[in-house]
């Protein structure tokens, strides 16, 4: 065989080991997107099964949290009052009425360190110490910077 047609030869089995890399690359490729597509509706899918999950977790929080602030709000009203009067009251009724209005504050402020007992705050630092772990895992997760 003359030199060129080995040339050639060995030319041409470097140009089908070349399309068969290429091939292999390309096939490699399209895996790694659809692994990064199904990843990413796994992560889609925690995050919304999290979201539902969590709602009902956190409203009967949120729900005391609203309760103490018409308590809190109350209690401000209530001082608003007892400054009003004490700037209205002549210097003999003061003290009864500033009696009246410490009482009336003193139940006012009762209330809302009662509502402040009610709220559920293992409740909440559950909800949120599992809502870290999830996020914990997710960040692990190549599709959002982790695992590199």
């Amino acid at each position: 065989m003359p030199k060129q047609e080995m040339d050639n030869k060995t030319t041409n089995d470097y140009l089908r080991e070349i399309l068969r890399s290429q091939k292999r690359s390309e096939r490699m490729q399209r895996t790694r997107v659809m692994t990064q597509i199904i990843t990413s509706a796994v992560a889609l899918a925690l995050v919304a099964a999290l979201v539902i999950w969590l709602i009902p977790q956190v409203k009967p929080v949120v729900n005391q949290i609203n309760e103490l602030t018409v308590t809190v709000n109350e209690l401000a009203a209530n001082t608003n009052s007892l400054v009003m009067e004490l700037n209205a009251a002549d210097l003999g009724g003061t003290v009864e009425d500033a009696r009246d209005a410490i009482s009336s504050a003193s139940t006012s402020m009762e209330s809302a360190v009662e509502a402040i007992t009610k709220v559920d705050f293992e409740g909440l630092n559950k909800a949120v110490e599992d809502l870290g772990k999830v996020v914990g895992a997710l960040a692990n997760i190549p599709l959002f910077g982790g695992g590199r």
